[in-house]
């Protein structure tokens, strides 16, 4: 099974892509801030990371680089940003 870790503090969005990515045997894991997911990353080792932008505490792109400094997985930027 492939298992995707999405970092959003948004709980709902957790909620619904949780529920449509088990249709095609996805497991999605979800952290609502920047700290749990780096942790839950070193636990996991998941096989994609769904990443927002506008986290609490810290940006999406600086998690990215600290993502970077110890993993390759692959990173989707989730954004609702209008630039």
């Amino acid at each position: 099974m492939t298992n995707i870790l999405l970092i959003d503090d948004d709980e709902k969005l957790g909620e619904l892509l949780s529920s449509f990515f088990e249709r095609f045997d996805l497991k999605l894991t979800v952290a609502h801030d920047p700290e749990t997911g780096l942790q839950t990353l070193a636990k996991l080792e998941p096989d994609l990371v769904i990443l927002d932008v506008m986290l609490p505490g810290q940006d999406g792109f600086e998690v990215c680089r600290t993502i970077r400094k110890t993993s390759s997985v692959p990173v989707i930027m989730l954004t609702a940003r209008g630039e």
